[in-house]
C-alpha cells in the first residue's frame, strides 16, 4: 500500500520480539528502501541471508542494489541464491509426498512440550521449560561442531580416503531432485515456524497483558479508595480488594492460557507431522549420495531440525516470559514445581538404514545385508559371454507373512552381485504369491544388457 513509514514502525516492533526471523528482516529492508534508507536496507537484507542463505527476496534485493555499482561477478551469487531459494520453495509447494519403503518409515522421538490443563500448573513449569531449552541449546552446539568438522574434512580433498569403501553403493537418478524438493520443504517449514502461529500467539499475549494491567489498575483505584475510609475499616477493605484482584487475575490468566494452549497444540500437531515426514523421506534419499556428501547433508539437516524443535519449546515458554506475575504472592497458591519425564526433550536422529539386517540361507541362495556390507552366495546358472563368467543381474522379492504387511520388498543386484537398490513394490497382484505365516523369497533373473538373445539363458 506504499505506507512504508507505518510498515517500518510495525516491523521494527516485530523485530524486537523475533530478531532472528529472516522474513521480518527482509520486509524491514523493503520498508527501509522505500523510505530511501538504502544503507540500512542492505544491512537488513544481509542479516536475513545470514540466517537463511537462500532467502529469495533478500538475495534478489541485494542483487538489484549492488548491481548498480559492482561487477557482475560479485553480485552473481546473490542472484544464484535467490533463484535456488525460489525454486526450492516452489518445488516443495507443488511436489507431492514421495513414496518410500515402509521399512524407512520410522517413529522419530519428538516429545512435545507439556501443556497442562490450567494456568497454575503451567506457571509451575517455568524452570522445567528453561532447563529443557538449555539442554537443546547444548545439543545444538554439539551438532554445529559436527557440521564444522565434516566441512573441514571435506576441504582436505588432497588427502586419500582412509575409510574402507562399502561393498555396495546405492544408485538413483531421482536422489538429487528429491533432496532438493525436501530442502525446499524444510526451508518453508523454517520460515513458517515464525508464522502464522506467532502472529496469533502475539495477539493472545498482547490481549492478556492489556487485560491483566487493567485488572491491576482497577485494584489500584480500589486500594486508594480503601485508604480513605475510617482506619478500623481499612484492613477489611484492602483484604477484599486484594482477594478480588487475585480472583480476577487467575480467571483471566487461565482464560488467555487456554487460548494460547489451543493455538500451540494445533501448531505442534501440524509441525510434528511435517518433521516426521521430512525425516523419513530425507533419510531414504540421502543414502544415494556419495559418502562425504551424504554425511554433510545429514549433519546439516539434523541441525536444522533440532533448531526447529528448540523453537517449539521456546513457544511453550513464551507466554510466561511476557506476562507479569500477579502483584501479590498469595494470588498463586503454593505448589511444588511439576515436571514430566516422558515430555523432556529427547530428540534422537536414527537413520532407518542403520537398522537394516536381512539374512536368508538355503541351498541355492544365501545372503546377509547390513548397512555397509552385502554378503551374497548363489548357485544360480552362469552364462558365458565373451569368454567371461557373468552373474546374472537379479531382483530378490521379499514377501512378508500374510496379515503382517501387504507390501513386497525388493533388492536389486548388478552383474557383480553388488546391491543397487532396495525398496518396496507398490502393487503386487498375482494371488500365487500369498503367504501363510512365513517369508517367501522370489528371485527374478535378468540378462546382461549386451545379450539380446533370450535363449542364452
Amino acid at each position: 500500500m506504499s505506507q512504508y513509514e507505518l510498515a517500518y514502525e510495525f516491523l521494527k516492533e516485530a523485530n524486537q520480539h523475533f530478531p532472528d526471523n529472516p522474513v521480518i528482516l527482509n520486509n524491514l529492508g523493503v520498508a527501509a528502501y522505500g523510505l530511501n534508507h538504502e544503507a540500512e536496507a542492505k544491512e537488513f537484507f544481509l542479516k536475513a541471508i545470514t540466517l537463511a542463505p537462500l532467502e529469495p527476496e533478500a538475495n534478489y534485493s541485494l542483487y538489484l542494489i549492488n548491481s548498480r555499482y559492482a561487477s557482475l561477478e560479485k553480485v552473481r551469487p546473490y542472484l544464484k541464491n535467490s533463484l535456488e531459494g525460489s525454486y526450492r520453495e516452489e518445488l516443495a509447494a507443488k511436489a507431492g509426498t514421495s513414496v518410500i519403503p515402509a521399512a524407512f518409515k520410522q517413529e522419530v522421538p519428538l516429545p512435545l512440550p507439556p501443556l497442562p490443563t490450567d494456568y497454575l500448573t503451567y506457571q509451575n513449569l517455568t524452570s522445567f521449560y528453561q532447563n529443557a531449552i538449555l539442554k537443546l541449546e547444548e545439543k545444538e552446539a554439539e551438532f554445529k561442531k559436527r557440521v564444522e568438522l565434516i566441512a573441514f574434512s571435506r576441504s582436505k580433498t588432497e588427502e586419500p580416503e582412509s575409510q574402507s569403501i562399502p561393498t555396495w553403493r546405492l544408485k538413483s537418478t531421482e536422489a538429487y531432485s528429491r533432496l532438493l524438493e525436501l530442502g525446499g520443504r524444510l526451508d518453508r517449514l523454517e520460515r513458517e515456524s515464525e508464522q502464522p502461529v506467532d502472529l496469533e500467539l502475539e495477539k493472545i499475549i498482547s490481549q492478556a497483558i492489556a487485560r491483566l494491567e487493567a485488572i491491576y489498575n482497577d485494584y489500584a483505584k480500589k486500594e486508594k479508595a480503601c485508604l480513605e475510609v475510617p482506619p478500623p475499616e481499612r484492613p477489611e477493605c484492602l483484604k477484599k480488594a486484594r482477594e478480588n484482584y487475585c480472583r480476577l487475575y487467575m480467571e483471566q490468566a487461565d482464560y488467555y492460557y487456554h487460548r494460547y494452549r489451543s493455538s500451540l497444540e494445533d501448531y505442534f500437531h501440524q509441525a510434528e507431522l511435517e518433521i516426521r515426514n521430512f525425516l523419513n523421506n530425507f533419510y531414504f534419499w540421502v543414502r544415494y549420495l556419495p559418502e562425504q556428501e551424504s554425511a554433510r547433508q545429514r549433519a546439516e539437516a539434523e541441525l536444522r531440525v533440532l533448531t526447529l524443535y528448540r523453537r517449539w519449546w521456546e513457544k511453550a515458554l513464551l507466554l510466561l516470559t511476557r506476562i507479569e506475575p500477579p502483584a501479590f504472592p498469595e494470588c498463586l497458591p503454593n505448589s511444588s514445581p511439576q515436571s514430566s519425564e516422558e515430555s523432556e526433550p529427547a530428540i534422537t536422529f536414527m537413520d532407518p538404514v542403520s537398522e537394516i539386517n536381512l539374512t536368508y540361507q538355503d541351498e541355492n541362495l544365501s545372503f546377509s545385508l547390513s548397512p555397509d556390507h552385502l554378503s551374497l552366495k548363489v548357485n544360480f546358472p552362469e552364462i558365458d559371454f565373451l569368454n567371461e563368467k557373468i552373474f546374472l543381474p537379479s531382483t530378490i522379492y521379499l514377501l512378508l507373512p500374510e496379515g503382517s504387511n501387504s507390501q513386497v520388498f525388493y533388492l536389486t543386484f548388478d552383474g557383480k552381485g553388488q546391491l543397487n537398490d532396495l525398496g518396496k513394490v507398490r502393487f503386487w497382484t498375482p494371488n500365487s504369491l500369498n503367504s501363510d505365516n512365513y517369508w517367501k523369497i522370489f528371485i527374478s533373473l535378468g540378462l546382461p544388457p549386451e545379450n539380446k538373445n533370450p535363449l542364452a539363458f
